[in-house]
């Protein structure tokens, strides 16, 4: 979100219009929760745009993926976030009588989490996405 914004709760998205991909299955469950207008978009630069142009109070993206893009300097004005919500889906699975997979499945994402080539990947991310959402907002006004 923009860091301009009043919106201090998830509660406070309602009605407003909210940015999500199409392949993100749990921002979608999210912006319903919320009561959100949904709007959805092939890629998470394109909602991007859309938060820093104003059209949408806030995208709902993975947090992962947005926090070294949010890191960036020329990304401050638009850097607010709210608390991250849990995954459901992927709990209630871990819930229905295979604990013994609990733990294996955490350390496993947290180990791939902790390497230096998924940071790298991080960052590569972030400046594709960065350099995306540049070109969508300045291209049009060059050519």
């Amino acid at each position: 979100m923009r860091s301009d914004t009043d919106v201090r709760a998830w509660t406070d998205l309602a009605g407003r219009v909210v940015c999500v991909t199409a392949d993100n299955p749990r921002a979608h469950a999210q912006a319903a929760r919320i009561q959100g207008q949904l709007k959805v978009f092939d890629a998470p630069a394109q909602a991007l745009v859309q938060v820093r142009t104003g059209e949408c109070a806030a995208a709902i993206l993975d947090g992962s993926q947005l926090e070294p893009l949010l890191a960036q300097k020329e990304w401050r004005k638009f850097s607010a976030t709210l608390p991250a919500t849990r995954d459901s889906a992927l709990q209630a699975w871990l819930a229905e009588g295979r604990d013994e997979l609990a733990a294996p499945i955490r350390a496993a994402v947290q180990e791939i989490g902790s390497t230096a080539a998924w940071a790298q990947r991080r960052q590569k991310w972030a400046a594709n996405v960065a350099f995306e959402v540049y070109f969508d907002q300045t291209g049009p006004d060059c050519h």
